[in-house]
């Protein structure tokens, strides 16, 4: 039969031609491979979107089944492809059950232990290896899914001793992501930021995964997916939080105050869904001023205002939006067009700058790990999902299932929430089932359940020193040294020997790699066993005291905890550090045990026996010849670390451990304090965020202006500073941010001088100067201004005999230039010259400029509140100093004067900067003639020791001893290295040089040579040339040598 004739009054008849143009208009429009006649295999099954994760998963578990099958069932590689392609055979049950084995087998080492892998962990593993199997072939049979997880939990987990430990789920409730933004201002926390506009970043971040209900990898890109791709981007576009989904809404209340509130579309759910209508919207409305580092909608605009996203000029914050004209019905604020499919968390630049790509979820990662760390948590790391665990526990009470499903992403018919369901109960069961009233019992199960307060976020000093001490780092170092050694015998530097491709360059390459790798791997290590401790020392702190008597009941404890047992502690942190830095004396040096690290490469772990000895005697680099010095490597034996107390460390570890203040802490206790209107937080976040640098990189009162890269003095930017070294660019801008600070103080002080020196000027006699002779009496010569006697009066410097005698007989002694003009200054008021160089210091410490005349009571007493803090620095990385760029962040200090009562604190404080400065000043010290006398027979004690009288003992060697051997002592026990005795300081060397030009010349030509050869002329000549230290000529004494042997010779 055939179809009914179409009715020609339908209107899709009336319009086929319309479509049938619109249809070859858009075939035109495509390649001619996209039309839609020449395109086939439209049978082809399409694979479902799987996350990125997932399929990380997938792969990671793929290649240990290669692995497995080539290394155990010795099949040949890309044999065992086969299961994980389509219509291919899938897994024998032995052979999943083998594989199972082998991985239960090959993970029981972590972090240096032997730890059996969890059933869970494997449970997950067999979860993961069936999902690639099904998305890359076919599914499994059903009946072997459930043998193999009665097989895991009946067979293999007796026989392997798989852990049995359920796995901790902390849940992390609203209020304890509160306090974890607490300490993220912490100074030691804020150091891992470059700039502040990552602390925006991650501020905002953590509020948004408590706002949002949602998971991480809706805001940042999780897995290894390149953002550069197409794919890639196509990817975030559609799953991350980007700004076309962000909406600002302005809503006029009736009683004319203004609703900000912010409306965030959220794509990237479970089961990566495709239709917006099933997508979720969360409205975010701006909170009190108090609660300013809680608020997404505060921070999120903060972002879009310092990322130049808002359309309307003149929204700075959310007083401005007062201003904007709004209704009841709301107003939107525009977002620009050209930042719409930009990601809301960009990657950061070092200098503040965002690339058009999300931020990686490692970086985030790493950031959280920290502040976990600062917050008190030890036993795990916070995640989303302890975030995600705190949203369920608080929806499921407030809200029906439905409601709670769509806020979390969750399918209607999902039974995922159990999985979100804290281990400990989260209701007070025992007061429901007795009636009476229900208490809080959420902490019991919250993260910071067992918080140790004051966690350490990096290795310490004395940790780094332990570890440096260590026989592996030790003779790794050896080795090390001697590549470098035989390089530097053939190549001029090491980067010569790069270029000349040489084998020397692949060996020293490879032995400083291999140092690298053991000292971060020992490094971890330490650092877990000092956090370790450090939580075990919190544990003991609620124990009472126990006095010196009761020990005898105790002593089969630990020396540990007898130590431990004899403190009490107090409720101030402080107080504790003191108490524990007490009993932690003795064991400050004790080298970390080789049976910890077993994880490392046993060709690092020799023992000392089997070590030449070159590996054992490790000479520093002279600095004078090869640009760099490098750090001593603390003796291996016992008796000499232990009479040290103090760490000995280089300066890339003091960069690292050395604290530096900043401002942060202030600025988030007083926003909380809840005083201050939105404007004011507006005035002070805005520019706090904006800083383009890490606020430990300059000082508080040296930082640029906030906002800008300024200099906070001078006005000029960073851009048209003359910075003469690119990669010297922050010590260069610290130089001049230095520079700029001393015009800007000097210039009050001469405004002060000049005010005073004219006051001076009309009260004085021409010259106050009382001449001592020639002729003796007043110099009375009259000057015309004040200017001109403060230069007449600098000229009696030279002629007098080198004291005061303004108005008198003053007598002080004027040792220099500076000298006499801040004693005239402080003393007489009178100006001498320029005195502004020699009453303003830079003081290393205070890192400013401070009016301290020289020599003056004030000098004294502002750099004698330095000494304790000198001396704790010395305790935590030793007498060497370190900088970061031409910022002094340790100051270095000389052993000898530092421990010297009798000079002044400035003197204790100084020592020259340079390397030659150093062995030039130290020679003063140690040489043979200064130690040991004319006779030779002196002796001196450690500078640092008790005996050498000393306010601050560092030291624990009671022996007398000699020039040579106080050298030694320095060297291995105190890391100071020492010219030796026939080191010629500077002086000498001029003085030598100037005493050969005035000297015959003491060369001898051949004829000399021929004509003393046979005669006492010649002998005479040629014992003047070996007694004349001056001859420099190559040869000059062995052929005066040869002279007088010649002439003996002859003479019998």
């Amino acid at each position: 039969m055939d179809p009914p004739k179409r009715p020609s009054t339908l209107r899709s008849s009336k319009n086929a031609a319309k479509r049938k143009s619109q249809f070859d208009e858009s075939e035109a429009s495509l390649a001619p491979n996209q039309r839609l006649r020449q395109r086939t295999g439209w049978d082809v099954a399409v694979q479902r979107d799987k996350a990125q994760r997932t399929m990380d998963k997938y792969l990671m578990v793929m290649d240990w089944f290669h692995d497995f099958s080539s290394s155990y069932l010795e099949l040949p590689d890309g044999d065992s492809n086969k299961y994980f392609r389509a219509h291919g055979p899938t897994p024998s049950i032995e052979t999943v059950r083998q594989f199972l084995a082998w991985i239960a087998r090959t993970h029981r080492k972590t972090k240096g232990t032997t730890v059996s892998i969890r059933l869970s962990t494997l449970g997950g593993y067999l979860d993961t290896l069936w999902g690639a199997v099904k998305y890359f072939n076919a599914p499994f049979p059903p009946h072997e899914t459930d043998q193999h997880r009665v097989w895991l939990v009946d067979f293999l987990a007796p026989q392997e001793n798989l852990n049995l430990v359920p796995e901790l789920k902390p849940v992390a409730y609203p209020r304890d992501v509160t306090f974890l933004l607490q300490n993220l201002f912490r100074p030691d926390v804020l150091m891992a930021f470059p700039t502040m506009h990552q602390v925006l970043q991650f501020a905002l971040i953590l509020n948004l995964s408590i706002d949002l209900m949602g998971r991480i990898g809706e805001l940042v890109l999780v897995g290894a997916r390149d953002a550069d791709d197409n794919v890639a981007k196509s990817h975030w576009i559609k799953h991350l939080l980007i700004w076309r989904r962000v909406e600002f809404w302005l809503y006029l209340q009736d009683d004319g105050s203004l609703d900000i509130v912010v409306l965030l579309t959220v794509t990237g759910m479970k089961g990566q869904k495709k239709t917006p209508g099933e997508f979720k919207t969360i409205p975010l409305r701006a909170l009190s001023p108090e609660l300013a580092f809680e608020d997404s909608c505060r921070l999120l605009l903060y972002l879009a205002i310092i990322e130049g996203h808002i359309e309307i000029d003149g929204v700075d914050g959310l007083a401005s939006m007062q201003n904007l004209q709004t209704s009841s019905a709301g107003r939107k604020l525009e977002i620009k067009e050209a930042s719409l499919d930009l990601p809301v968390f960009q990657q950061c630049t070092l200098t503040g700058e965002t690339t058009p790509r999300p931020m990686a979820y490692h970086a985030f990662w790493a950031l959280l790990v920290r502040l976990s760390r600062a917050s008190g948590i030890v036993d795990f790391n916070i995640t989303s999902r302890c975030m995600r665990r705190g949203i369920a526990y608080h929806l499921n009470r407030s809200t029906d299932v439905d409601t709670r499903k769509q806020l979390m992403g969750h399918r209607q018919n999902s039974r995922i929430f159990s999985k979100y369901q804290a281990q400990t109960a989260q209701v007070d069961a025992q007061a429901i089932l007795r009636g009476l009233p229900m208490t809080d019992v959420t902490k019991y199960s919250s993260i910071l359940k067992g918080r140790i307060p004051d966690v350490p976020l990096q290795i310490s000093a004395a940790g780094i020193e332990r570890v440096a001490s260590d026989r592996a780092v030790v003779a790794a170092q050896a080795r090390q040294s001697k590549a470098l050694e035989s390089l530097l015998r053939v190549f001029k530097n090491v980067a010569e020997a790069r270029e000349a491709a040489s084998p020397l360059y692949d060996v020293y390459a490879a032995a400083q790699q291999a140092k690298h790798n053991l000292r971060n791997s020992m490094n971890r290590l330490q650092y877990a066993q000092e956090v370790k401790d450090h939580a075990q020392k919190h544990m003991y702190a609620s124990r009472p005291a126990i006095s010196r008597d009761d020990q005898a009941n105790i002593a089969e404890r630990s020396a540990t905890e007898q130590a431990l047992a004899t403190i009490t502690w107090t409720s101030s942190y402080e107080a504790d550090t003191e108490a524990l830095r007490a009993y932690q004396s003795d064991l400050t040096h004790e080298p970390i045990s080789t049976a910890s690290v077993e994880c490392i490469d046993p060709q690092l772990l020799e023992s000392q026996d089997t070590s030449t000895s070159d590996e054992q005697q490790i000479d520093p680099v002279d600095l004078s010849e090869r640009g760099a010095r490098q750090s001593p490597i603390s003796a291996l034996e016992d008796d000499r670390v232990e009479v040290r107390q103090h760490n000995i460390l280089n300066p890339r570890d003091m960069i690292a451990t050395c604290p530096r203040p900043t401002i942060a802490t202030d600025i988030f206790n007083v926003i909380i304090d809840g005083d201050l209107s939105h404007d004011d937080v507006d005035q002070i976040l805005l520019p706090f965020f904006k800083v383009k640098h890490s606020l430990t990189r300059y000082p508080t009162h040296l930082m640029p202006v906030p906002g800008t890269t300024n200099c906070r003095f001078c006005g000029l930017p960073w851009e048209s500073w003359e910075i003469l070294n690119p990669d010297l660019q922050y010590a260069s801008r610290f130089t001049h941010i230095k520079n700029c600070s001393f015009k800007a103080l000097e210039l009050v002080v001469r405004a002060e001088i000049d005010d005073a020196q004219q006051a001076q000027f009309e009260k004085l006699p021409p010259c106050p100067w009382i001449r001592g002779k020639n002729p003796k009496g007043p110099c009375q010569v009259e000057c015309a201004s004040a200017n001109e006697l403060s230069e007449h009066l600098f000229t009696h410097r030279h002629c007098s005999t080198s004291k005061c005698r303004i108005g008198g007989e003053c007598g002080q002694k004027l040792t220099s230039d500076s000298v006499y003009q801040a004693h005239a200054w402080m003393c007489h008021r009178v100006a001498v010259g320029d005195p502004t160089n020699a009453i303003i210091q830079w003081c290393d410490w205070c890192e400013d400029w401070l009016a301290l005349p020289i020599n003056s009571d004030e000098e004294e007493q502002h750099f004698s509140t330095h000494i304790d803090q000198a001396s704790k620095t010395v305790r935590d990385y030793g007498y060497r100093g370190c900088s970061d760029g031409s910022r002094t962040l340790v100051p270095e200090k000389c052993i000898f004067c530092f421990h010297s009562t009798t000079i002044s604190s400035k003197e204790r404080l100084f020592c020259p900067l340079s390397f030659e400065n150093q062995q030039n000043h130290l020679w003063s010290h140690t040489s043979q003639k200064k130690i040991d006398g004319v006779d030779g027979t002196s002796k001196t004690y450690c500078p640092a020791s008790k005996l050498s009288g000393t306010d601050h003992v560092l030291c624990l060697h009671d022996e007398e001893m000699g020039s040579s051997d106080l050298r030694r002592h320095l060297q291995h026990v105190h890391g100071i290295i020492c010219p030796g005795d026939s080191y010629e300081s500077p002086f000498e060397r001029l003085k030598k040089k100037r005493e050969a030009k005035t000297t015959p010349s003491s060369t001898a030509t051949p004829e000399d040579e021929n004509a003393s050869s046979s005669g006492v002329v010649g002998r005479e000549l040629a014992t003047a040339m070996l007694s004349n230290k001056s001859v420099n000529i190559k040869g000059g004494k062995r052929r005066a040598a040869a002279i007088i042997a010649r002439s003996k010779n002859a003479e019998k």
